[in-house]
Order: structure tokens, then sequence, then C-alpha cells
């Protein structure tokens, strides 16, 4: 079965090389990573497979949309390495309006950003951290109430409801598209009634009352830079999680997108934001990107799981 997998996922690689030969090199190598940076890609393409055959998506807009998001990276990221600033910092109006476009975010955002972890080194780097040093945390937790803020294409949540059957799972957006999208994806794996939406800012100044000390643990992946506040929502979903709870967080350093908003220069500056919130942290990890030139800001993934 694995062979199976590995073989249609070298196929879809094949198709991305033809389609975009000028990305290449920015993607995983088959032969030379490791093998469980591989088996976390596999589990994302199958993810993305089971899209396809039930008919949310195809491989085409699939790979489309992952060029389309690569090639604004390239474009974004040398423009950051001259400024030294993400441009949505000064037009956050420009997130509202990506976040609400129901056609863009189906189309070209969650689509794009589900393949980069099949995809992107680092990316598959961390999805592997979440398999094999957040699952086996969880997993243990009885009758486990779990929540994500900023939810996105879902891969985390349904990944976590294949290997927890009976886990209740809160997923909070402020994207009605990002909701929808994960919800699909509970209905294929028949886990909808596992599943509950809540539109939400992350960085509102009022936390439901009927969510506060709610949740056993929580997932808060690459979100903490889309917002103006990441105090804030820290602060949120420390006021979220019954005490002793994990957290499983990302996020990133002199990394631009379209919708990042606030810069971390490196991160201690992370640490001690997550330690001035009252979390403690019990694993971390820094991914850098592979063969990017260490000239200015240094771009860099920031993994942790951190503790109430």
């Amino acid at each position: 079965m694995q062979s199976d997998v590995k073989q249609k996922f070298t196929e879809f690689m094949g198709e991305v090389v033809s389609k975009f030969p000028q990305l290449e090199s920015g993607l995983i190598d088959l032969d030379t990573c490791d093998q469980s940076d591989l088996s976390a890609a596999l589990n994302a393409f199958q993810y993305a497979n089971r899209r396809v055959l039930a008919g949310l998506s195809t491989r085409e807009a699939q790979i489309e949309a992952f060029g389309r998001v690569s090639f604004d990276f390239i474009r974004l990221q040398a423009r950051f390495m001259l400024s030294g600033k993400y441009a949505a910092t000064e037009n956050p109006s420009h997130l509202t309006e990506l976040y609400d476009d129901d056609s863009r975010m189906n189309g070209y955002y969650l689509d794009g950003l589900l393949v980069t972890y099949m995809l992107w080194p680092n990316h598959a780097r961390f999805f592997r951290s979440f398999l094999e040093q957040f699952l086996p945390i969880v997993s243990k937790i009885k009758d486990l109430q779990i929540g994500e803020i900023g939810v996105g294409h879902g891969l985390m949540a349904t990944s976590l409801i294949e290997c927890i059957t009976n886990a209740k799972f809160t997923a909070l957006d402020i994207s009605s598209a990002s909701l929808e999208f994960t919800k699909t994806s509970f209905d294929i794996l028949n886990a909808g009634a596992n599943l509950s939406c809540i539109k939400f800012d992350a960085v509102s100044e009022f936390v439901p009352i009927e969510l506060e000390e709610k949740f056993d643990a929580f997932i808060c992946c690459e979100v903490l830079e889309h917002v103006d506040n990441p105090e804030k929502m820290l602060q949120n979903i420390f006021k979220l999680l019954k005490p002793g709870s994990p957290v499983f967080l990302t996020t990133v350093c002199n990394m631009e997108a379209e919708d990042h908003i606030y810069l971390f220069n490196n991160p201690d500056e992370i640490v001690k934001m997550v330690l001035d919130t009252g979390f403690s942290i019990s694993f971390q990890e820094v991914i850098g990107l592979d063969g990017y030139p260490n000239l200015g800001p240094v771009p860099l993934n920031y993994l942790a799981i951190l503790k109430k």
C-alpha cells in the first residue's frame, strides 16, 4: 500500500515539475529526504487525494493552486528581503477581502497551502512533528476535546480524527470557506458528528464563556503571523484550555506571504511571547529553508509543543 501511494505521489510531483519546472529545486527530494519526512508528505498527499476522489477538487486545480502559492511566496519573499517589512502590514484590510472571498479561498489559497505540506520540505518536516510528537501525547487523553484556531485546509484536524476516532474537534476560523473546507473533509471520513465549526476572530476581546477552559488540547499552525496582535491570540488560547493542556504551535520568522502581518525577527521573540503568556515549552524546533542564501533576515519556521 505504501509503495502504491509513493508511486502515485511520484507521478503527482512529476506533473508539478512538468508544469512548473522553475520550482523543482525547492521541492522535497524523494531520493534523499528523511524517510519520516517522506512518510508525513505521503500522509498529506493521501488527504489531498481523498478530496479529489470525492469530487471536492481536481488534481489539476491542486497543482495550479500550488504553483500560484509558490510563485507568490518567491515574489513576496524577494520584496521582503529588500524592504524588511511585510506588505500586508500596511494594508490589513486585504486579509478580510481574501478570507471573505470564497472563490479565492477555495480555488487558490486552501488547495495551494495544502499541497505545500507534501512538497515543501519545511512543511513536511513540521507535519512530521505533529504526527510523531503531538499525536502520541493527545491520544492518551480520555474523551479528548480539542480545538484549532485557523483550521485552514484541515490537514491537522483530519489527521488527528483518523488517529483518535472518538475525539471531539472544534474548528475556529475567521473564514467561512476554511470551516467549510474542513467540514467536507470530515464528511469524507464519516466523522462529521465529531466536528463543531465556529466563526471566530482569534484576537477578539471576548471569548465565548462556553469555550473557556473547554479544551484538553489545542492546535495553532501558522496563524500568529496572520494577526496584528499575536499576544492577544495566545492569551485567548490560554483561556480556552484546561490546566495542563498541550498546544501544537507553529509560526514563521522573516517569511513573507500575502496575508502575513506580524513580523517575528527571530525565534527568541516567539519564545518570549509564549512564556509571557504563561505557557511552558516542552518541545521546540527551528527549521530553515533548504538552499536559501544566508544573506539578510533569515527565514525560519518555528515549531513548539506548549503546555498551559
